[in-house]
């Protein structure tokens, strides 16, 4: 018995290659480097962890008091109130990067906070420091890890959508049994397979192999 294929269920086989591939899971670590790298960037942009614990220590009490003056009954404007959206970049070595992403670093940066600065003083980084080359080479390669992983969502889009059914989903791509919902059943044809080599290579089917 063959069960026709939905464009939902389709689109749950493009799905499973791609988590089966592992390139979520390495995207995401690479985006998660990326923000490290750029909390790097940040903290010696401003003289260092020491000097920027201390700043964010002196940011800590201004709000403490802030709070006391509220609770007195004495409206004090947010220190935030200067930030813009043009002003959330740093400038590594001229390029315009977003701030970095607290709740996307990794656990040694974990509880910091990110200090929004007023316009004109964007925390800079000039091209002679070595962490503009690591933040190019972290940008890179989440790139790169991007660009496989759509290209494996093209590639098996493109077969799931050229048939109508499982039973010749798996005739013509017999590796593909093991992506399919297992709520659909799948019939295994004996057909000769067309040459799927590459793309079953870079998915990590069959299992085991």
């Amino acid at each position: 018995m063959s069960t026709r294929l939905t464009n939902a269920a389709r689109d749950e086989i493009i799905k499973a290659a791609v988590e089966k591939s592992g390139f979520p899971k390495r995207i995401e670590q690479a985006s998660m480097d990326v923000e490290d790298i750029k909390m790097e960037c940040w903290i010696a942009a401003f003289g260092g962890m020491k000097a920027y614990r201390r700043l964010c220590d002196r940011f800590d009490t201004i709000e403490e008091k802030m709070e006391e003056l509220r609770k007195s009954g004495v409206n004090v404007p947010s220190i935030g109130s200067g930030y813009t959206w043009d002003n959330s970049r740093l400038n590594l070595a001229g390029m315009q990067v977003s701030y970095p992403d607290i709740n996307r670093v990794s656990d040694k940066f974990k509880g910091m906070r990110i200090i929004y600065l007023r316009e004109g003083n964007k925390p800079t980084l000039t091209a002679d420091n070595p962490l503009i080359q690591k933040f190019l080479d972290a940008e890179k390669l989440l790139k790169e890890l991007k660009s496989s992983r759509d290209s494996i969502k093209e590639n098996v889009k493109a077969v799931v959508y050229s048939v109508s059914t499982t039973k010749r989903l798996v005739e013509v791509w017999p590796e593909s049994a093991e992506l399919i919902p297992k709520e659909i059943e799948v019939v295994r044809a004996g057909l000769p397979a067309i040459n799927f080599e590459s793309l079953n290579a870079s998915i990590g089917i069959p299992s085991g192999k």
